[in-house]
């Protein structure tokens, strides 16, 4: 299950103490907007506001982007039926 930010508005992760934009959410994986002085392979802790501090791994970086591969089960996207 992937969701493109817009669908979160202006969600944003602590990335090694950078508040930056998120632009793509899985299951797996964050896309960030921004820079940080990190290669593909580096692993990073990462905030996501209501769960726990995560240890993620740069993935990819392009100029102004990056992605970080979290984990399995780090983040619960899928909607909860009523209990």
């Amino acid at each position: 299950l992937r969701r493109p930010g817009e669908v979160f508005g202006l969600l944003t992760v602590r990335v090694d103490g950078r508040k930056l934009l998120v632009g793509d959410l899985s299951a797996s994986g964050i896309g960030v907007a921004g820079v940080i002085p990190r290669d593909p392979g580096d692993d990073v802790e990462v905030e996501i506001e209501g769960h726990a501090l995560v240890l993620g791994t740069i993935a990819w970086r392009r100029q102004n982007s990056f992605g970080i591969s979290l984990p399995p089960l780090s983040l619960d996207l899928y909607p909860r039926g009523n209990d």
